[in-house]
């Protein structure tokens, strides 16, 4: 049986891999800050609380 103990990637890959990975790990958590802020669509406000009966009627609706 043989075992592959001198694994040889070349003039510095492994470092260059590490260094992709960490770049690519700060740039995607930097890039979402909006999802860290959310506008809850599920809290009734005054603004998007029902008004009539036909608002009332759409939204039981809306539940089947």
């Amino acid at each position: 049986m043989r075992h592959m103990t001198n694994i040889n990637l070349g003039g510095g890959t492994v470092r260059k891999l590490a260094l992709g990975a960490c770049l690519t790990a700060l740039v995607a958590t930097v890039s979402c800050d909006s999802f860290l802020d959310p506008k809850p669509n599920d809290i009734l406000a005054p603004e998007n609380f029902y008004k009539s009966s036909t608002d009332a009627i759409a939204a039981v609706n809306g539940v089947y």
